[in-house]
């Protein structure tokens, strides 16, 4: 017997993929994941795009804030990760593990996001390691 939270839940996915269009399942090994969290941040992908951007950090700040600068490395990081392609997606159900692609904007969004939090943990560190020069032994 359906019960009527399982008829929601049921109105509610068909809802969602009208409208976010296509409903992906995740290749890990492709597709970046985009929300918070060890899921995140455990998933191949998403660990090389990081490790890429990490590599990337000095160029990134030294650039200028224009399009020929950040917005140009941005650019390629967003292709790098589709011409093979691997995909930006965002999950839409938990339970069945359904995901939807996210637009140009937001994709662009996420990796200017990477970039800016792992600068700001790069000089969290840098701060760390200067403080712990100052304390007298």
């Amino acid at each position: 017997m359906i019960t009527l939270a399982e008829i929601r839940q049921q109105d509610i996915m068909n809802k969602t993929k009208d409208l976010f269009g296509p409903i992906y399942a995740l290749r890990p090994e492709m597709d970046i994941v985009c929300e918070r969290g060890t899921f995140a941040n455990e998933n191949p992908r998403n660990q090389v795009l990081i490790d890429k951007i990490r590599r990337a950090l000095p160029d990134y700040d030294s650039a200028s804030l224009h399009l020929k600068g950040r917005g140009a490395m941005i650019t390629d990081f967003f292709t790098q990760v589709t011409s093979g392609g691997g995909r930006f997606l965002m999950r839409i159900h938990e339970t069945t593990q359904e995901w939807k692609e996210i637009n140009d904007k937001a994709r662009r969004d996420k990796i200017s996001y990477l970039f800016r939090d792992e600068a700001r943990k790069a000089r969290n560190v840098e701060a760390s390691f200067a403080a712990l020069e100052n304390v007298a032994v």
